[in-house]
């Protein structure tokens, strides 16, 4: 009777462990559901819908209430806080998910791209070797690896590891929009090769038709480069749909939401900079060849930027023989009546060294002080005060001035 009555308390003990354990592998297997439907919604982000933020971190923050121990979840939290611009946030939570399983390569991929964007590249390097010595096959490493080189002036590097990237058998969506737009610079500004970066920007619109910045990239490339307008015009205008779009639905969303952090205000005005600098770009190709359509084209030109109109187009072309000449058009035509800001023109010939013309300009005009200086303190003062103006890096300002 005893050994009976033994053997019903192990059966019952036996049962309740498979019962528990059946239970949590259920809840390890919610968790994961939510954390490959957030990873999901994440990859759709194209740095606009911001509504689809707030979505994965919900299903995120119930991952992690099913599963405290989800390393998966930590990384998927840390491209969120990434995403909404919250870098301490991310670190702590990828902090978190090392502690949690040391010799998982995902989190020290993800380490790195956080590392670049702090600025804090050795730190970037270091995690992004770990992850290779752990192992992984996720494609991102030579992206993030990659994004670092660059940022280090080794462009070289960068660009083995982008091919790498873009040759991955694992590539997502995500991935190949963003390193099929780098190689598209990288051909434009730094090799003059056309014909390769205008293959690069079509693979970028292909590869994500709803990106907004890939048609904008295209557009800027054609008005600078083959100053085809006809195209440029049509790509921008894309560019400012997609994104007035994405407004509307972010104003939906916001109006049922408690927290309202994310706007596409700025870009749209970026945007609209863009096709300001367009136009002003055709004005210069069309006053150059005495068309009677400049007139009309400088009255477009002016409705969407003005004061800094020189400014805005080498923001747009970014690189120095595009703005110069536009700048030296537009120096001309100021001479024969043209009405141009000279502040405008006076930053240009202060930055390009033409002194005498800053001088001249201050004759007649109201010029801004630090315009009439020939030096900014050190010569290191000098290239951080103007490269904000003419390049996205003070090594662009040196080179221009050699």
């Amino acid at each position: 009777m005893k050994i009976f009555s033994h053997k019903i308390v192990v059966s019952v003990l036996l049962s309740s462990i498979l019962v528990i354990s059946s239970g949590c592998s259920v809840i390890t297997d919610k968790s994961d559901e939510n954390v490959e439907k957030a990873s999901a919604i994440l990859d759709t982000w194209r740095g606009t819908n911001n509504e689809v933020l707030e979505e994965a971190n919900a299903l995120l923050s119930k991952a992690l209430l099913l599963n405290p121990k989800s390393v998966s979840a930590r990384i998927e939290m840390g491209r969120y806080h990434i995403m909404s611009h919250h870098l301490k946030e991310a670190e702590n939570v990828l902090k978190e998910a090392e502690k949690i399983d040391p010799n998982d390569a995902n989190v020290y991929v993800l380490l790195g791209h956080l590392y670049y964007l702090q600025k804090r590249y050795d730190e970037g390097l270091n995690v992004l070797e770990k992850a290779e010595e752990i192992g992984t096959d996720n494609p991102w490493l030579y992206m993030n690896k990659a994004d670092i080189l660059s940022a280090q002036f080794k462009d070289e590097e960068a660009l083995l590891l982008r091919e790498k990237a873009i040759n991955h058998p694992k590539i997502t969506v995500k991935l190949k929009r963003n390193v099929t737009g780098d190689l598209a610079d990288y051909y434009w500004l730094k090799k003059d090769d056309l014909k390769k970066a205008e293959k690069y920007y079509n693979m970028q619109v292909n590869t994500d038709p709803k990106y907004y910045a890939a048609y904008s990239g295209r557009a800027n490339f054609y008005a600078c480069t083959t100053h085809d307008f006809v195209k440029a015009k049509k790509d921008i205008n894309k560019a400012l749909d997609i994104l007035k779009k994405s407004r509307e639905r972010e104003a939906v969303a916001n109006r049922f939401s408690i927290v309202k952090r994310f706007s596409n205000r700025g870009r749209m005005v970026d945007l609209h900079r863009d096709k300001g600098s367009i136009y002003w770009l055709e004005w210069q190709k069309q006053y150059e060849n005495n068309d009677p359509k400049a007139k009309r084209t400088y009255k477009l030109a002016k409705k969407y930027t003005f004061n800094h109109a020189i400014h805005f187009v080498s923001d747009t072309c970014l690189n120095k023989k595009s703005w110069r000449d536009f700048a030296n058009v537009a120096g001309k035509a100021f001479a024969e009546g043209v009405d141009f800001n000279p502040n405008d023109l006076a930053r240009f010939y202060h930055v390009t060294g033409k002194y005498d013309k800053v001088k001249e300009l201050s004759k007649h005009y109201d010029i801004k002080e630090r315009f009439k200086k020939e030096s900014i303190g050190t010569q290191e003062d000098y290239f951080k005060d103007q490269c904000y103006f003419y390049a996205r890096n003070c090594d662009k300002i040196k080179e221009d001035m050699q």
